[in-house]
């Protein structure tokens, strides 16, 4: 096992796990990380991804939500959640909000404005 005082460790051992393609197990060293590292937002953030990464996206959405919590000031967990809310949800109506705030912190994100529209029309906002 690592030890916890090397908190790192479980956050470079998921990354190595992601990149070798194997997403379920970067599961359970992103976990420990984000334990660990429990007011860190990029360890939640990156758990997230990992959840994601695994069709886990209720779990996906609850670590970013406490990644946003955390730093509200950085769009990425908003951006993230949104875009699972739309893609794989169906759930566009509950990505608006978000969508808000990552556009109010980044109004020129390009990505977050075409996700925006996209939300929009999958509502029927816009033809």
């Amino acid at each position: 096992t690592i030890n916890p005082r090397y908190a790192n460790s479980y956050e470079r051992l998921g990354f190595a796990y992601q990149n070798l393609g194997q997403h379920d197990n970067a599961l359970s060293p992103y976990q420990e990380f984000a334990n660990i590292n429990f007011r860190n937002p990029v360890a939640h953030f990156k758990l997230g991804v990992a959840y994601s990464r695994e069709a886990r996206y209720e779990e996906a959405l609850r670590v970013w939500s406490q990644s946003a919590d955390l730093a509200p000031n950085n769009g990425d967990s908003y951006y993230n959640a949104a875009h699972v809310l739309i893609h794989n949800l169906d759930r566009p109506a509950d990505a608006l909000p978000l969508l808000q705030r990552a556009l109010a912190i980044a109004p020129d994100w390009v990505d977050a404005q075409r996700l925006n529209a996209l939300a929009h029309q999958r509502i029927g906002n816009l033809r």
